[in-house]
């Protein structure tokens, strides 16, 4: 349930409050494509899964998902969940003149370093997430003040992420096979060779992998090479070179995914600039 909300092309805040974890869709992992998302936990237990890393999600958590990275709530414990979501287009960044934060926030390697706990940071980001929601909550219009409120919690969370967070831990099953993929994701992976090279049982392995990230194998790999698709279009401008380097066999193969996936072609994607964060408030399923 969504308490209060506000947005602009550029970014999306939301206030929200969940009975029991109800209206989470638990287990379904997602990325955003060309969306920097923070989420802030002020009350519940969860954990969070980010590619092959679990975190036990506690109050007073800020998650960082970069596009790139696959993740999702894995497993809730039956309590309430309140948090503040924050969605900032990519865009964004260039728009304000902040591109060296935006730097600073890819510097990590993927799915390290995503969580920062505000007991923990040098800075006062607790205060700066309560003043952004304080705003939200005085029924604030002005978008220039709460972009800059959301500038300097950027700067913050880029100065602090990593700061003393040791509470994820790994399935090594899971983790070795998601290695496996990302080294060959732009080779034609099949769950017999994944088997085969980890030596696990493959219908154990598919077991376990639905069970842990709430998807498949082969949707996990699909996923994957929608976003290096996406990645390498935006560094070579060619839909077919794109699709191709990225693991599809065919052009076709590719549009219908992503179409499938996200409604709407990859052209489309292209135009961010001048698309309205609402048409792709329908990716946000938190």
């Amino acid at each position: 349930m969504i308490i209060r909300d506000i947005e602009n092309m550029y970014v999306h805040c939301e206030h929200k409050y969940d009975k029991d974890f109800s209206d989470l869709n638990v287990g379904d992992l997602h990325s955003h494509l060309d969306i920097l998302e923070i989420i802030y936990v002020i009350k519940g237990n969860h954990d969070y899964m980010i590619e092959s890393n679990i975190y036990p999600a506690e109050k007073g958590d800020i998650f960082i998902f970069r596009p790139d990275e696959l993740h999702g709530t894995c497993r809730t414990y039956g309590e309430d969940y309140e948090r503040l979501n924050i969605y900032i287009k990519t865009d964004f960044f260039k728009h304000r003149g902040c591109e060296k934060i935006y730097e600073m926030l890819y510097e990590r390697e993927p799915s390290s370093d995503n969580v920062v706990n505000v007991e923990c940071a040098s800075y006062d980001i607790k205060g700066q997430l309560e003043r952004l929601d304080g705003y939200m909550c005085d029924g604030c219009t002005e978008m220039a003040v709460i972009e800059s409120v959301i500038i300097e919690l950027l700067y913050m969370l880029a100065k602090s992420t990593g700061a003393s967070y040791h509470r994820e831990y790994k399935n090594t099953f899971v983790s070795d096979i998601i290695s496996f993929i990302h080294n060959n994701l732009q080779k034609d992976v099949h769950l017999d060779t994944i088997s085969e090279r980890l030596h696990i049982n493959k219908q154990y392995m598919c077991r376990l992998f639905r069970r842990e990230t709430g998807i498949t194998i082969n949707d996990y790999i699909l996923r994957k090479r929608l976003q290096l698709a996406a990645q390498l279009y935006s560094e070579n401008g060619s839909l077919l070179r794109s699709a191709l380097e990225s693991g599809f066999g065919s052009y076709s193969a590719f549009y219908k995914e992503f179409k499938k996936r996200y409604g709407y072609v990859m052209h489309r994607y292209t135009l961010s600039v001048s698309a309205n964060v609402s048409r792709t408030s329908s990716l946000l399923s938190i």
